[in-house]
């Protein structure tokens, strides 16, 4: 008897066991990216099986196999597309108020449009809820490792998690992190609002913008 277990059920259960204080997107973005390595480092562990659409019954079929890799490594970036997407919604509006002599911190921001395959399943390639309908045996040792694994999995660095707070605060205050103003050299500029933004201590704040510029996710407008 197979007991199936879908893509989609098998990454909200390894979502469980990630990180609490992270969003719901970047859970399910990891659990994603946990799933996706175990299955290819585990491969002849798996049996692919398709609901069929007549007898609505798990059947094998080897041929799921790329399509399903794909959809995982695509849920796996679900996360980045996301702070992209906030980014991009930004930089639009930076861009646009300069166009036409508007001040940024005064005007309402408009969400930047969204691709289609921006979600965190790529329905305009593979179908819709086509991965409710792709999976194995629950019973399979290498989803039990997932699972496992995930509660072990290292939590970012201290200057990634600064890192992230900066960029929060960079966001809400409409600015673009890519075209900061001001002296890379001092505190001054967009880089005293974020720092005031934020309630980080001196040394916190130094590092996390420290690392955002090592990593060119910030840089100032020159």
């Amino acid at each position: 008897m197979i007991d199936f277990v879908s893509i989609a059920d098998a990454v909200a259960e390894i979502a469980k066991n990630q990180d609490q204080s992270l969003s719901d997107v970047a859970k399910a973005s990891k659990a994603a990216s946990i799933l996706h390595r175990e299955i290819h480092n585990n491969e002849t562990a798996f049996q692919w099986y398709e609901i069929d659409e007549g007898t609505s019954q798990p059947l094998k079929c080897d041929s799921c196999a790329k399509d399903a890799m794909a959809m995982l490594k695509h849920a796996a970036g679900w996360a980045q597309r996301a702070i992209d997407h906030e980014i991009k919604t930004v930089v639009e509006h930076v861009g646009k108020c300069k166009q036409f002599g508007l001040d940024p911190d005064k005007e309402p921001m408009q969400e930047a449009g969204r691709c289609t395959s921006d979600g965190q399943w790529d329905w305009p390639r593979f179908g819709a809820f086509r991965e409710y309908v792709i999976g194995f045996d629950r019973d399979v040792k290498a989803l039990e490792k997932s699972v496992q694994e995930s509660q072990a999995e290292p939590q970012k660095s201290a200057a990634d998690r600064h890192g992230d707070t900066i960029l929060e605060a960079i966001i809400s205050l409409g600015l673009d992190p890519l075209a900061l103003e001001g002296n890379s050299g001092r505190i001054g500029g967009d880089k005293q609002k974020v720092r005031d933004k934020t309630t980080l201590t001196a040394d916190q704040f130094n590092t996390g913008w420290k690392t955002l510029t090592s990593a060119r996710k910030i840089r100032y407008n020159t």
